[in-house]
């Protein structure tokens, strides 16, 4: 290896420890990672439930509302806020995502029966509204601090 080659190799190291070091004090830049590794993984199982399993919207979404929010929860719990969980911590998240279920269903079901839109675009447009909404009860109800 040159001497160039070294050199670029190091500052790409001290880059990297950097942004590491950036990443392990900010919250908040956990929490916009996380929040995008948590809504690729809900949207992405969303549409395969919706387009691959024989049911009703609905239970795909009472499907996806169970098992999103166990993968969200330890994701926002450990790597986010470094928290310890609780039974009462657990239980406020959950109920916020109960919640969230029955808004998404309504939201759904408005844009199906009433726009005539597909259920897979129907959930695609009203998703972002519950990912921010379901983020605000979040952080004032479960992680408040």
């Amino acid at each position: 290896m040159t001497y160039n080659q070294q050199i670029n190799q190091l500052i790409k190291t001290l880059v990297l420890k950097e942004f590491f070091n950036t990443l392990k004090r900010n919250t908040l830049l956990r929490f916009i990672i996380a929040g995008i590794i948590n809504t690729l993984f809900g949207l992405t199982l969303g549409v395969i439930f919706l387009r691959f399993l024989p049911f009703h919207y609905s239970l795909s979404l009472l499907l996806l509302t169970c098992i999103a929010p166990i993968f969200n929860y330890f994701m926002s719990l450990k790597y986010v806020f470094n928290a310890s969980g609780s039974n009462k911590k657990l239980g406020l998240f959950f109920s916020v995502y109960l919640f969230m279920y029955f808004v998404h269903i309504l939201f759904m079901s408005i844009l199906i029966n009433q726009v005539d839109l597909d259920d897979i675009i129907a959930y695609l447009i009203s998703a972002p509204f519950i990912i921010v909404l379901t983020y605000i009860l979040q952080k004032k109800i479960v992680f408040k601090k």
